[in-house]
């Protein structure tokens, strides 16, 4: 993944010099915020270990039609009983929209 996050620093240098030159600015200050945005998501993806895609899937909460309400984390140390579960510690709050990225078995 570093290989690609170097590649758009490179990228990202030229439009610098093309920004600097006048050159279509409106057009590469765009390109610039797409390829930092870019940029951003591939550090954060390699800093996790997330690697191949392939072995992720990607989950988007139902949005609730009232819109309020959060999803709850749960460790259901694999009983059917919810009087056995609970509910994981730190600071995880889910609501509708937000997407998971869950490793595949």
């Amino acid at each position: 993944m570093q290989h690609a996050i170097d590649i758009l620093h490179q990228e990202a240098n030229a439009i610098k010099k093309q920004v600097g030159a006048g050159a279509e600015r409106e057009e590469n200050l765009r390109r610039m915020a797409e390829i930092q945005q870019a940029i951003g998501w591939l550090t954060r993806l390699q800093e996790l270990d997330v690697t191949r895609v392939r072995d992720y899937n990607l989950i988007q909460l139902p949005k609730r039609p009232d819109g309020g309400a959060e999803y709850r984390v749960m460790r259901d140390y694999d009983s059917e009983e919810r009087a056995d579960w609970e509910e994981t510690e730190g600071d995880i709050s889910m609501s509708g929209g937000d997407i998971i990225i869950c490793r595949k078995v």
